[in-house]
């Protein structure tokens, strides 16, 4: 490898949004969804020299929390 192949920034981002909805006054519901992008510039197989694809990454997040 030389110094020539790691110098390359890849732009990269993330969003997320969660609502959460109160089912008594110590138990809540959440629910959320997260998008997370690497622009062009990712290594993603065996060739690291290769390294011109981009990554979009997306989920939905749940959870619920509990007051005391």
């Amino acid at each position: 490898y030389t110094e020539e192949d790691f110098d390359t920034v890849v732009p990269a981002g993330e969003i997320r949004a969660e609502a959460q909805y109160n089912l008594t006054r110590d138990v809540a519901l959440r629910v959320g969804y997260e998008l997370l992008y690497m622009g062009d510039g990712v290594a993603r197989n065996n060739n690291l020299f290769d390294h011109d694809e981009e990554v979009t990454q997306h989920g939905v997040t749940f959870g619920f929390t509990v007051n005391r």
